[in-house]
């Protein structure tokens, strides 16, 4: 017989099952239809255990929070501030004591560091930042643990990623700029694909901008090889849907780097209109757009749009990946 969870409050569960979807371990249509469960009265997480897409002991541990807000210190980094917080944990800007440098302290929650598959997507992201060296990819300096903490100390990227600075830009940027943001992404991804290697993730939020405003590929916790199995729970789809290529919604498994092509072409939109490619009421709603529809001409949402920069939307967003 499968453990239940403890009930909680339906606010607590719809933001523990945001959480199980930003992190990977959880696939859109499982979560949509949880969400709708909790909004209907029932209990959103003792569905999900009993379809085997989460665990009682999952689902407890994400009840735990983001964890590591109280540290003062991990190894040889002494934490200054928290810049950012996701579904697996916290990210500081830390200084590096030994060499008195910057960085961001990526540290996964206290409350996660006994699930395996929340560790194995962590020391993955280590593993593959350190087998990468280019300068429009995120550098990771250093991996390790400490009070029973994993955390990786990665580059500072003082302008923070590219959606906040749409969202700054009142909507859209400059043409100009939303090319070389997209240029240097590409650059990224030549580096990642030629190390045998597919993000699956490229969206705005996972692009970081430096000190001079190029542009840097980060959060590499979903990158694996080609038609390979990725790091998620029973029935997950790893990704972002609105950024996402069909064959990967599908879990197509001849998966390549063409899916991050069309990745990056999603993305290229939305740095253009200020919206994605896909929009729905519902994730199904995006989801069924992205399988059956190419990525529509950007210049429908903004006229203004050059044919030149349209036409890249285009076809990197061709529903069929042969094009």
């Amino acid at each position: 017989m499968t453990d239940l969870p403890t009930p909680a409050t339906p606010g607590t569960d719809s933001r523990l099952i945001r959480r199980a979807l930003q992190a990977g371990i959880l696939g859109s249509a499982l979560a949509e239809q949880a969400l709708v469960l909790l909004r209907e009265g029932g209990d959103g997480c003792a569905f999900l255990v009993a379809q085997g897409a989460l665990t009682a002991s999952q689902v407890e541990l994400l009840r735990g929070g983001s964890g590591g807000d109280a540290l003062d210190g991990l190894g040889e980094f002494v934490l200054r501030e928290v810049i950012g917080k996701g579904g697996m944990g916290v990210v500081y800007r830390a200084v590096q004591s030994s060499l008195q440098r910057e960085v961001a302290l990526k540290v996964l929650a206290g409350s996660l560091a006994d699930d395996p598959l929340f560790r194995e997507r962590f020391i993955r992201e280590a593993k593959v930042a350190a087998s990468i060296s280019s300068s429009h990819v995120v550098t990771c300096y250093a991996a390790g643990s400490d009070q029973h903490r994993l955390y990786l100390a990665m580059e500072l990227m003082p302008g923070g990623d590219v959606e906040r600075l749409v969202l700054q830009q009142a909507g859209t940027l400059p043409e100009a700029k939303a090319l070389a943001i997209a240029r240097d992404a590409a650059l990224g991804l030549e580096a990642i694909h030629q190390a045998g290697l597919v993000h699956r993730d490229i969206k705005p939020a996972n692009l970081l901008l430096d000190r001079d405003g190029r542009a840097k590929i980060g959060d590499l916790g979903l990158t694996r090889p080609p038609h390979a199995s990725g790091v998620t729970g029973p029935g997950a789809v790893p990704g972002t849907p609105s950024f996402m290529a069909p064959e990967q919604i599908c879990n197509d498994p001849t998966l390549d780097a063409r899916a991050d092509i069309y990745a990056l072409g999603a993305t290229l939109f939305f740095l253009l209109t200020g919206r994605p490619p896909f929009t729905g009421s519902s994730h199904y709603a995006v989801v069924h757009q992205a399988v059956n529809e190419s990525i529509p001409d950007p210049r429908l949402t903004r006229p203004g749009i050059s044919a030149a920069a349209a036409a890249i939307v285009v076809r990197a967003g061709a529903r069929d990946r042969t094009q």
